[in-house]
């Protein structure tokens, strides 16, 4: 139901996944064994870490000319990490920033609940790429079939996130740093992923409702 280039498959889709997981997951962690073996404390060695999320953001918004929304939570959540364990001098605070964007996304899918059309039905029209099968999908919510759907498929995307978010946090009580740093990209493919799966199913079943031509 939320569109995606995602590919859980494979494909064309495994150079921007293995991109994310190297910048993500791979560099800080690199960076973080390589200052701590060197005799740097936590906090400035996951600090350097999150340089490299934080330049690939900067760099997507340079390329394109302009910040969609995920790119604005993730460059503030990283930001205000940053400053937030440095105050509160909390290493964990920096190893939580996925954790406070991804919460961010699913409370905003929730609280779209209660908007005339959820986002879920509002991202779902942007796949569409003219002016005539956008306005057709618009028709589509006169049928309560399919504003049931979109409304149970912005839940679950909601509700998944955050019960993404709120295991990564667990997980911060039980394993080192360097292993969060490793799990937590993991963890939220493997979330992001089953979700894609899932959504294909009900945008089929949306289709067979109320069929659009893109």
């Amino acid at each position: 139901m939320v569109p995606s280039d995602v590919d859980v498959r494979g494909g064309a889709a495994r150079s921007p996944l293995v991109r994310t997981l190297l910048i993500n997951a791979a560099a800080p962690f690199a960076a973080y064994e390589v200052l701590t073996s060197a005799g740097m404390s936590e906090l400035p060695a996951l600090a350097a870490g999150a340089v490299f999320p934080l330049a690939a953001i900067v760099v997507g918004v340079v390329r394109a000319r302009r910040v969609d929304w995920i790119g604005a939570v993730s460059l503030l959540a990283i930001v205000l990490s940053l400053v937030g364990a440095v105050v509160l001098d909390s290493p964990r605070l920096l190893l939580l920033h996925g954790s406070l964007v991804t919460a961010s996304v699913g409370l905003a899918f929730l609280a779209s609940l209660a908007a005339p059309r959820p986002v879920a039905f509002v991202m779902s029209r942007q796949r569409f790429a003219t002016e005539d099968a956008r306005a057709a999908h618009d028709r589509r919510w006169a049928i309560p079939a399919v504003r049931r759907a979109f409304r149970v498929a912005t839940g679950v995307w909601g509700g998944g996130l955050l019960a993404e978010a709120a295991l990564r946090v667990a997980l911060s009580y039980v394993v080192g740093p360097g292993a969060l740093m490793l799990l937590s990209p993991v963890l939220a493919v493997a979330v992001f992923g089953a979700l894609v799966l899932w959504s294909r199913g009900m945008r089929a079943r949306v289709r067979a409702l109320a069929p659009v031509h893109a």
